[in-house]
């Protein structure tokens, strides 16, 4: 089930915070000024105060918080799990709870829409959530990116009939040239399109490298990096759906895999290493990754090594988080973390991106 909360920040009290507003012209006050009962967008404990005041109406229905994620509950008695973003709530679990669920969250929340996706003939088989395209059919559940973001991006970068790229990005050159940075109106519109490309990479992470190192260029773009943040813009054009599938089974995989990789000293201008990665359940990508690390790495087995810690943090989060959900066990965290190389058996290096694309 997919919830959306109307006026959120206005269901939860204010708190000790004391915020003084201005009477909107038209309404009629003795003194001009209100005093705030309730917590108002823009305020800054706004964000806050909703977020515990929610968490108290679902815990008070008989869940209980994620250790690891305060924004995550599960409520064991009927097997329910709950997610919420801000002003969005996502609900996992059997049909019945989550239909007496729906009534508990309109009565507590003035709620601009409960949707339920399932395969039940009373349901919906498609929904939206947070800008995802997420719908059900018989072949599992599948998940997207709303196609408004490529065509943005396409859009803004003037690129809508440009030719196709068939790679998202190319090696640069080792040796860094001198180029003067591009001018006020280019460098606003290179912000633009990486800002678009960025968003995107969490469920794209066939772009993810390329938007990262453009990322890198914010302050300064050259006329060089704008030439490969277009070429991002050309693979999408190739390549614009790229769709997560979530086939049915009867259950869950055991052990949550992590696969890492790393270059060294990619990054010609600091030195630094990329560390790369993705935990999986079987073939489902949980969580991919590709960041600048740190430090430089001296040797290219300390830009392994790096980037297998980054694999450990990101592996263990994910699996301490699936286990309170009841998903996965964790008897033994490291154990659950399966590959080879230079801790072996601990990791595995291995390209696994587990996409779709359409």
């Amino acid at each position: 089930m997919i919830v959306d909360v109307s006026v959120a920040f206005m269901h939860s009290p204010i708190g000790d915070e004391r915020v003084v507003v201005r009477v909107p012209k038209g309404v009629t006050s003795s003194t001009g000024y209100w005093l705030l009962l309730k917590a108002l967008n823009g305020t800054r404990k706004a964000s806050q105060m909703w977020t515990e005041f929610s968490a108290e109406k679902v815990i008070g229905w008989g869940a209980s918080r994620n250790d690891h994620n305060p924004c995550i509950f599960r409520i064991e008695d009927t097997d329910l799990d709950i997610e919420q973003h801000g002003d969005d709530f996502v609900v996992e679990g059997p049909r019945q709870a989550v239909v007496e669920l729906r009534e508990q969250l309109n009565a507590a929340f003035l709620v601009k829409k409960a949707d339920i996706i399932s395969m039940h003939p009373d349901d919906d088989k498609e929904g939206h959530f947070l800008h995802r395209h997420v719908y059900v059919d018989e072949d599992g559940w599948h998940e997207e990116l709303e196609s408004k973001y490529v065509d943005n991006i396409l859009e803004t970068s003037g690129m809508g009939n440009c030719n196709i790229a068939k790679t998202p990005g190319i090696k640069a050159n080792d040796k860094v040239k001198e180029e003067d940075a591009v001018g006020q109106s280019e460098h606003s519109n290179f912000r633009s399109i990486a800002g678009l490309a960025s968003y995107m990479c969490d469920r794209r992470g066939d772009i993810n490298f390329p938007t990262k190192e453009s990322l890198r260029k914010l302050a300064r773009p050259t006329a060089t990096d704008m030439i490969d943040l277009k070429r991002i813009c050309r693979y999408l054009r190739g390549v614009p759906r790229c769709v997560l599938d979530f086939p049915w089974r009867g259950q869950l995989p055991e052990d949550l895999d992590v696969y890492v990789d790393s270059d060294w000293c990619g990054e010609s201008d600091t030195r630094k290493s990329t560390s790369g990665g993705a935990a999986c359940l079987d073939d489902i990508d949980m969580k991919h990754w590709c960041v600048s690390q740190a430090t430089i790495a001296l040797s290219s087995a300390e830009a392994e090594h790096n980037s297998a810690i980054k694999g450990t943090v990101e592996g263990l989060y994910r699996e301490l988080a699936e286990a309170a959900r009841g998903e996965l066990e964790s008897q033994d965290s490291f154990r659950q973390l399966r590959s080879h190389r230079a801790l072996q058996p601990t990791w595995q290096r291995k390209a696994d991106a587990s996409f779709r694309s359409r």
